[in-house]
């Protein structure tokens, strides 16, 4: 029994130090996998800062440039139904009084028509698609 235990003695012995030359190469592989993921994973989260930080400063000059744009085309509005209304007074077809009612009256047209292409285009914004997607597939069915 004394020869078979220490066999075994042995046999474990050989196991555990071929076991232990594999396991530091092992180990160092392991090592220098995650640090190459490491890598991998900063320069991504880095690119995607930086073209966050673009992006957002972009945001910012297109949304500057679209108010100066709103603020001409407004401009350029109220020119077009000043011109239109001294045309109606000069010209007596229109008195000044009934001028202003027809121009506020075309304002608020547009206005309104301007309002429902809004609200037709506000249903995109529920992303529908989205949620029916991420909907569990048992709760979808039953309700």
């Amino acid at each position: 029994m004394s020869s078979q235990s220490s066999n075994q003695a042995v046999h474990d012995t050989s196991t555990s130090s071929g076991d232990s030359e594999c396991s530091p190469d092992l180990a160092e592989e392991v090592r220098g996998l995650e640090r190459e993921l490491r890598a991998v994973v900063h320069d991504y989260v880095r690119l995607a800062a930086l073209e966050t930080r673009r992006a957002g400063e972009s945001l910012v000059r297109i949304t500057a440039m679209g108010s100066l744009v709103a603020v001409l085309v407004c401009t350029a509005w109220l020119s077009a139904a000043g011109w239109a209304g001294i045309v109606l007074v000069e010209n007596n077809i229109l008195n000044p009084g009934s001028t202003l009612l027809l121009i506020a009256a075309a304002n608020v047209l547009i206005a309104l028509a301007v309002v429902a292409a809004i609200r037709r285009q506000s249903r995109h914004l529920l992303m529908s698609a989205t949620v029916d997607f991420l909907r569990p597939a048992d709760r979808g069915k039953g309700e």
